[in-house]
């Protein structure tokens, strides 16, 4: 027994005595690199290079031996990268005091010296020296030696021939003579091509639906023209965004006998036909609403090549338990000039509200101009013929308008799901008229996105603007009229709720909006991500509605607005957010028994 205690007691200290072994061992330090003071920018990089020195770098060296070693190639480093910033004559030397070892105090001293400078750059062409812009150039002469730039340039010289009539350029080599004595460099760069030449014939091949000369009004090139890859690569992104080609290269062959250039245009053509089905839903968890919950389905086909040259084919059915529509919609690119589109379109609707029904077809056709990538004008005209039954007198109206809406939208967002940056104007005016009546309806909206952190906060907000002219509040189609809450805009408030409400016919005590003939409203929403997919926002809104054409009248301070604050979460599901919100509403415009948390549950964003 006592055997097996000493053994134990034993085991107990050797193990005791390799652990402090190893915890003696672990060596503490405090560096620092002292030199580069008056370089800030070149200091930061220089830092991010040490292992020691860099904060994201979680090395702890096991002892004194590991430690120089580590050291010495952060010096090797740091005077590598100064070398190819133009510090050529840089010396780097270190001190380390051991007095308060295992506790290290170490200093980088950097003695940079004379900064080197460009004194001379040729460019050679075949052998012979061949004048370069220099205004094209990142290193220019009497700069800083920088080998970053100097490779830069290496590439935009090669593109800078392929612009001037060169199709073949192959780059041989870039040259950089030092000289110590003077404390200046020169830059040589060496390259081959084949003949200067211009554009030729070219030849188009893997069409099987797309037509030809669908294809040629992309070709940003004219037969002699001289050569320029700029032209090339144009043609191949304009054809890539057309979104029927898988994919899409252009190469030049050899020269023919007067230095042209034949084109070999390889298209791959993508699938045309599409067929999908959309789930939308939006539901209200609350009990004074009476339309709680819209749920329905967007069966859509779409064909992006009817007839050979884009033009998008697409049907499409809403079905859900308020809204029943069937859409048929064609689109023609560039109609009549290059950046301009018609399109064509039919439907017919059958809509549910709480205040109103509505069944009717309606079609029209019109223009779309895109003036840049992010800013569009449409025009157009349509034709409504539709009746309406009111719910609060159970009164039935056939209306029949003609409408020539115009529409500009500008929107610079790449993500229009979930937007973390950029900006959506979008303003709308539309005449319409009858026999007896002249409208004119009038809308603008924007919202704008701004990235406060990175990937992790967010900054939304928006606004709304709305109105309807030339017609009395009492003769106004219910349908035109506009309305204000639910999950689209105040989210404290019951659909369509805000300003006056008359009582249903069948129903007395229940009240349905009236709707009005002006509207305001705003909101701003910081969003920030929680985890991975998972987001959350919170959000405070205001708005009023009046029967008035000028909704400002019956504003004069804050407290005259529907106000209401709450917060959202957002699950990132593959097609889109899932997004839950929950809202109150604020202010004394509400009374306080009719006051209650709003839950909805829906796709998308709300704005």
């Amino acid at each position: 027994m006592a055997n097996i205690f000493i053994r134990f007691i034993s085991i107990f200290f050797i193990i005791l005595a390799s652990v402090s072994a190893e915890n003696s061992s672990t060596l503490m330090y405090e560096i620092k690199l002292v030199g580069l003071e008056e370089f800030p920018e070149i200091e930061a990089a220089s830092k991010t290079l040490s292992q020691l020195i860099n904060p994201d770098s979680d090395f702890s060296p096991g002892s004194e031996g590991i430690l120089r070693d580590i050291l010495q190639d952060d010096i090797n480093h740091i005077t590598d990268y100064l070398k190819s910033y133009g510090f050529h004559d840089v010396l780097i030397f270190p001190e380390i005091d051991t007095s308060a070892a295992p506790n290290y105090k170490i200093v980088i001293h950097v003695d940079s010296g004379e900064r080197y400078t460009i004194n001379r750059i040729k460019v050679f062409v075949n052998g012979k020296k061949f004048p370069i812009p220099t205004e094209i150039l990142a290193a220019r002469k009497n700069a800083p030696v920088i080998n970053e730039l100097i490779l830069k340039d290496k590439n935009t010289i090669a593109l800078y021939l392929k612009q001037k009539g060169y199709a073949f350029v192959d780059t041989l080599d870039e040259l950089v003579t030092i000289n110590h004595a003077a404390l200046f460099a020169n830059i040589t760069y060496s390259y081959t091509t084949g003949p200067k030449g211009k554009f030729g014939a070219y030849t188009i091949a893997g069409l099987k639906n797309v037509k030809q000369d669908y294809v040629e009004k992309f070709i940003r090139w004219k037969a002699g023209d001289t050569y320029n890859i700029d032209h090339i690569n144009e043609t191949e992104s304009l054809l890539k965004e057309t979104g029927l080609f898988e994919s899409v290269l252009i190469t030049p062959a050899n020269p023919t006998e007067a230095n042209e250039f034949p084109l070999n245009i390889n298209l791959t053509e993508g699938k045309p036909k599409h067929l999908q089905f959309n789930l939308y839903g939006n539901i209200a968890l609350s009990s004074s609403e009476t339309n709680r919950y819209e749920i329905g389905i967007i069966p859509k086909f779409t064909h992006n090549n009817i007839a050979g040259a884009n033009e998008k084919f697409e049907i499409n059915t809403i079905l859900s338990n308020i809204v029943q529509d069937l859409n048929i919609f064609i689109k023609k690119p560039h109609f009549i000039f290059f950046n301009t589109n018609g399109r064509l379109f039919f439907s017919g609707e059958r809509r549910t509200y709480e205040a109103y029904s509505r069944l009717g077809i309606d079609g029209g056709l019109g223009l779309e101009y895109n003036i840049t990538k992010n800013i569009e004008i449409n025009l157009g005209l349509l034709y409504e013929k539709y009746s309406l039954e009111r719910q609060t007198d159970l009164k039935k109206n056939s209306y029949d308008f003609f409408g020539t809406p115009f529409n500009l939208r500008i929107d610079s967002r790449e993500d229009k799901i979930f937007s973390d940056f950029g900006t959506q104007i979008e303003a709308t005016w539309t005449p319409f008229f009858n026999s007896e009546n002249t409208l004119q309806s009038f809308s603008i909206k924007g919202s704008i996105y701004l990235p406060i952190i990175n990937n992790g906060l967010i900054l939304a907000s928006w606004a709304r603007w709305s109105a309807l002219y030339g017609i009395s509040f009492d003769e106004s189609p219910m349908d035109k009229r506009l309305y204000l809450g639910g999950s689209q805009d105040l989210r404290g408030y019951n659909k369509n709720s805000i300003g006056n409400m008359d009582p249903l016919h069948n129903n007395p005590e229940k009240f349905v909006p009236r709707g009005g003939l002006s509207s305001i409203a705003i909101g701003i929403e910081p969003r920030f991500k929680i985890y991975g997919s998972l987001w959350a926002a919170c959000f405070l809104e205001g708005g009023q509605i009046s029967e008035e054409e000028n909704v400002f009248k019956g504003i004069h301070k804050f407290s005259d607005l529907y106000w209401d604050g709450g917060v959202s979460i957002f699950y990132f599901m593959g097609f889109g957010p899932l997004r839950i919100d929950i809202a109150y509403p604020l202010g004394d415009l509400l009374p306080e028994d009719k006051k209650e948390f709003k839950f909805y549950i829906s796709f998308g964003q709300a704005f």
